[in-house]
């Protein structure tokens, strides 16, 4: 499967929402390295971690245990990783942790929207009506005056499909999934609430000069009841160096006729006025 991503010239300027997203899929171009230098000391990291050089790194790893310990021995991930609640107990679904691991995670140290291999995603279908499997991740790029700053702690399995509207080379990168194909993605497996938000994407190639882009978001969220079963609720998040704020907010259908509780921390949804919007709240899912 190929999904949109072009125009790779471009990619410096496309990273608020490249830097989030891993997908299942490979890409011809240069690999870079997935783990910037910075991370040694940082909380969340595993102490006396080391940044491994691109040159030096091992893509060929095939087992769970041994890619983890070398990726979070080299600073590339949080010891977040390697707690029994990833490494025994994720059941791999909508909603559970993953990461990525392969030569094409990341291009000039940013994360891909696609991605080589996807690390605790397994039970999450490859693909359903249009949406395509994804690891949502966090990323804040806002001190290289790229918006939003975007969180998802420990990374996020999902199904989603992006529609993006604004400057081209924004949406060449963050278009995902088969949009075309929207009116069919109309519920998500296992319980999961489908609902949509828009996120606003601001990259200022100059302090006179910003370009923005709108993303209409459809996305298989975890259901709830409370900020407890939120998986990832009051976790540390390494990328960004804070505790999680992901909680069990309400959606709410577009007539206001039918709500559901969702997991997700509000700060991604950057247009306010419509919020998360409830698609189908995971009863009786098609």
């Amino acid at each position: 499967m190929q999904i949109g991503f072009r125009r790779l010239f471009l990619a410096l300027t496309t990273l608020a929402f490249a830097a989030s997203f891993a997908g299942c899929n490979e890409d011809e171009s240069e690999p870079i390295n997935n783990d910037p230098k910075g991370n040694e000391g940082k909380p969340g990291y595993a102490e006396g971690c080391r940044h491994v050089d691109f040159k030096d790194k091992k893509w060929n790893l095939t087992d769970k245990t041994e890619i983890i310990n070398y990726l979070v021995n080299g600073c590339a991930i949080g010891e977040y990783y390697r707690d029994d609640a990833f490494m025994k107990n994720s059941r791999q679904e909508i909603g559970d942790a993953c990461f990525c691991y392969g030569q094409n995670c990341s291009m000039s140290g940013y994360e891909r929207p696609e991605q080589p291999r996807v690390i605790g995603c397994d039970n999450v279908p490859e693909a359903l009506n249009g949406a395509f499997r994804s690891c949502f991740r966090s990323s804040d790029q806002r001190e290289n005056n790229i918006y939003p700053a975007i969180y998802f702690p420990n990374g996020l399995c999902t199904l989603v499909m992006t529609k993006c509207t604004g400057a081209e080379y924004i949406c060449g990168m963050a278009e995902f999934g088969d949009y075309s194909k929207v009116d069919s993605f109309t519920s998500c497996p296992g319980g999961n609430v489908l609902a949509s938000f828009n996120m606003n994407i601001a990259v200022a190639i100059s302090a006179t000069n910003p370009h923005t882009a709108t993303l209409d978001v459809r996305i298989c969220l975890p259901a709830c009841e409370a900020d407890s079963d939120c998986r990832a609720h009051g976790e540390f998040d390494a990328t960004i160096g804070a505790q999680s704020q992901i909680k069990c907010i309400q959606a709410e259908n577009a007539d206001k006729s039918k709500s559901a509780g969702v997991c997700i921390d509000q700060r991604i949804v950057t247009d306010s006025s419509i919020g998360v919007v409830l698609i189908h709240d995971g009863k009786d899912e098609v």
